[in-house]
């Protein structure tokens, strides 16, 4: 029997090897070097090594918002390349949460009392430092403007007025060209002090940068303390403004008094307060000048509303229904936008539209 031959090929086992795991973020690193090697690892494609450096850099205590933006901002199109990757199935948690801590850094430097001052002092200087304060203004936009009416209103920074009124318009804030060109041609402080008190009244209606500024500068608060609408707004005013517990501030007076009472205080201990319309047109000898208004977040509005006799079969709901047919009325409704106008020279409250609302 012839015996059966039979060929194999033999060799070496071909495999491969398991990638590296990613190497132990090296103790003692610096913030700047660590967002860096975390940049860099993405660039090379190892996007576990990125990963593991990113992960790592949001959990360090020394996490700064604003030196992040600084390190991004000097790393060219950085920002564009963590878009590009944040949906990316590995690395994507970490990009998002650099991301997000970029973002924090933008409001940050956006709402920086001291950068924003710094900015303002930058205005003296030569043509390019002007263009750069200016730019760095826009950036603040509306948290800009409370300090640069606290510029206005000091005689010490007279020389810096032109320039600031020169630089408005270009900051963004169109809407004050008016007080702006009545400003520079005012001669007497008397009516400059008015005019700079006008601001907030044609253009600027923003009340949060404002809050901001009384509690960045500790400067006194006089609220009602009273639970009433009007204080559940300003509590809702100020964590729409990033103040926590302003209640427990030297510089806040909780006073349990009503709105008249509130005006008085501030009126006396000059302080700023938060007060319906209608109550401040009423007590013509104040002193207290409006710094802000118009802005939606102030707006404050009555309701009514029928019960649903569904639920309560006791209650009178056709005459609920007539009363509210009467407040909602064209007659009614001019009524209320007229009153007090002709003593106060406004009116006291303002209706809703109701054609624009769900009724």
């Amino acid at each position: 029997i012839a015996p059966v031959l039979s060929a194999l090929l033999v060799g070496p086992v071909l495999a491969q090897a398991p990638a590296a795991p990613p190497p132990p973020v090296k103790a003692g690193m610096s913030l700047e070097e660590q967002f860096t090697l975390f940049l860099h690892f993405i660039a090379l494609g190892r996007y576990d090594f990125a990963h593991a450096y990113g992960a790592d850099l949001l959990q360090r205590p020394d996490l700064d918002p604003a030196k992040i933006l600084e390190y991004a901002d000097e790393q060219k199109k950085s920002v564009e390349t963590l878009i590009t990757m944040s949906s990316h199935a590995t690395l994507g948690p970490a990009v998002r949460g650099v991301l997000e801590v970029i973002e924090q850094g933008r409001h940050l430097r956006r709402t920086d009392p001291a950068r924003i001052r710094a900015q303002i002092e930058r205005l003296a200087g030569n043509p390019r430092a002007v263009l750069l304060a200016t730019e760095n203004l826009r950036e603040s936009g509306e948290y800009a403007l409370p300090w640069i009416v606290e510029y206005l209103r000091d005689s010490e920074k007279a020389s810096l007025h032109p320039r600031i009124v020169n630089a408005l318009p270009q900051i963004g804030l169109g809407a004050m060209n008016p007080a702006v060109i009545a400003l520079g041609m005012a001669d007497d402080d008397a009516t400059r002090r008015f005019l700079i008190d006008s601001l907030g009244k044609l253009a600027y209606r923003q009340a949060v940068p404002y809050l901001k500024k009384i509690a960045e500068t500790g400067s006194t608060f006089a609220s009602r303390g009273d639970e009433s609408g009007t204080h559940t707004k300003e509590k809702r005013l100020w964590e729409q403004a990033g103040i926590d517990s302003p209640e427990d501030k030297d510089w806040y007076m909780s006073l349990g008094q009503g709105m008249g009472g509130t005006l008085t205080t501030a009126n006396e201990m000059r302080a700023y307060t938060l007060s319906d319309r209608g109550t401040y047109l009423a007590r013509a000898k104040l002193d207290l000048v409006v710094l802000t208004e118009g802005d939606e977040l102030l707006f404050n509005p009555y309701h009514v509303m029928i019960v649903n006799p569904e639920k309560f079969p006791n209650v009178q709901a056709e005459l609920a229904r007539l009363f509210v047919d009467f407040l909602l009325s064209e007659e009614t409704r001019q009524a209320i936008n007229e009153f007090g106008r002709d003593k106060y020279g406004q009116g006291l409250f303002t209706p809703v539209d109701v054609r624009s609302t769900d009724e």
